[in-house]
């Protein structure tokens, strides 16, 4: 699992090293209040940073973002 010191966030800038769009502070509190929450508040620091990195490489293998930074 990766350490979540590890979490580089995009910020919009097109960080050629960034692996999630969103840090461990976001997440907990957009997750505090999602059907989710009990899974997410249960899990390891870790484990959270892993679930960040792969749902930003999901996102990104999946869509096709159109627009301007």
């Amino acid at each position: 699992m990766p350490d979540p010191s590890l979490l580089v966030v995009e910020d919009g800038t097109g960080k050629g090293d960034a692996n999630t769009y969103a840090s461990l502070a976001q997440a907990e509190l957009y997750l505090t209040d999602n059907i989710h929450a009990a899974a997410w508040t249960a899990a390891s620091d870790d484990v959270k940073a892993w679930a960040l990195m792969a749902a930003t490489r999901l996102l990104d293998y999946h869509m096709k973002w159109v627009g301007a930074r």
